[in-house]
């Protein structure tokens, strides 16, 4: 390295220059030291006032961190108490759909009957249906048989011992009774079909709303199960933890409504079962034996009625008789309607007048109707109203 020297120091002294050298080097050194030492200086100060600083900010972010901490701590413990709340609905949501499950195993076929409907045997259902004036007609028919059979039964010795008015008389009684009984029969077992019909109807119905209640409460179970597995993913349980319940809450719900189902084919069956027993032995009568031994007896003591007219000769008798008194009753209904009194009478009242009539030609219409059907006296069709009884 050459150093340019000024040409005065190449004139002096080389002793006299090296001291200037050094000293100004020095100087330069001692210069940059002292600045590179307060530069070190104002860093460390600067250092110790962050130290300070941070200090003095310490309690600051503490108190954040605590409260972060704080929050935290609440959203858990809200998360679990959703989760208890949720499995708390579940657990009352399964108990009613257990308690439903265990009314429609208790259930049977009968008691269903009996909720339904106010009779459980063939016996009461014919008590329910029997008309109210049944007995009364049913008395009547036996009286009336025993008292045509009486008149049969009567010693005579030619047709004028044969009282052919009375004889009339006698089978019109028996053949009207006739009639309202097997009109009351007619009634009845059609009021029993009617029952058979809507208590099947309100039978199986009943087993229908069973099922229905006890599937909604399966259905109810495993929805509030799902919302109890979704409170436990938000808290952030373990997977296996609400996985495995999904699975055995979903079960135990289908599982009691498949046996809800069951359950109700069952009764179903047994219930249709039940009336079609009951529908066979209302096709075969057996409730109004009574009656038809009834029907029988007037059936044949007419007949033996005829048999003793035709032995005695009197059937012109009995002929004549029976058309005098289809006679008399046919004028007796034509004055009724023509009489002179109605003629006066005011205008409301005849019309009520009329009304009775009509309704009362219409109820004899019907006796009439019954006993043409009826093979019980061949030719003897009376139209007269009742003359005993």
């Amino acid at each position: 390295m050459k150093l340019n020297l000024p040409e005065a120091f190449a004139k002096e002294d080389w002793n006299k220059f090296v001291p200037s050298f050094v000293n100004g080097f020095a100087k330069d050194y001692v210069k940059k030291s002292e600045e590179e030492s307060e530069k070190r200086v104002q860093k460390r100060e600067e250092k110790e006032e962050e130290k300070k600083g941070e200090k003095k900010g310490a309690a600051p972010a503490v108190f954040l961190a605590q409260s972060d901490l704080s929050t935290d701590e609440a959203k858990e413990e809200q998360s679990l108490r959703a989760v208890s709340a949720a499995e708390q609905a579940e657990s009352q949501a399964r108990a009613r759909a257990q308690a439903s499950l265990e009314k429609m195993k208790d259930a049977s076929w009968k008691d269903i009957i009996r909720k339904v409907s106010d009779w459980g045997t063939v016996d009461e259902l014919s008590a329910s249906s029997t008309q109210k004036d049944a007995h009364v007609w049913e008395n009547a028919l036996e009286k009336r048989i025993q008292m045509l059979d009486k008149f049969n039964k009567e010693h005579r010795k030619d047709v004028l011992d044969f009282n052919a008015s009375r004889a009339v008389e006698l089978v019109y009684a028996v053949q009207t009774a006739a009639a309202h009984v097997e009109l009351n029969n007619r009634r009845k077992e059609e009021s029993m079909k009617s029952s058979l019909k809507s208590t099947r109807y309100a039978a199986i119905q009943h087993v229908k709303s069973l099922e229905a209640d006890t599937r909604d409460a399966a259905h109810r179970w495993k929805a509030v199960g799902k919302m109890a597995v979704k409170a436990q993913k938000a808290a952030h349980m373990s997977e296996n933890v609400y996985e495995r319940h999904e699975d055995v809450m979903s079960d135990a719900a289908g599982d009691v409504a498949n046996r809800a189902e069951n359950k109700a084919d069952r009764l179903k069956d047994q219930v249709n079962d039940y009336f079609s027993r009951i529908e066979d032995e209302v096709h075969r009568s057996s409730f109004d034996a009574r009656s038809r031994e009834l029907l029988r007896q007037a059936k044949d003591v007419v007949s033996e009625l005829h048999e003793v007219a035709e032995r005695l000769g009197a059937q012109a008798a009995y002929q004549e008789a029976e058309s005098s008194a289809k006679f008399k009753e046919e004028e007796k209904r034509w004055e009724s309607y023509q009489s002179p009194k109605m003629l006066f009478e005011a205008p409301n009242a005849l019309m009520v007048k009329s009304s009775m009539l009509f309704a009362a030609a219409g109820s004899f219409a019907l006796v009439f109707a019954l006993l043409r059907r009826r093979q019980v006296s061949r030719p003897l069709d009376i139209e007269a109203p009742p003359l005993l009884g």
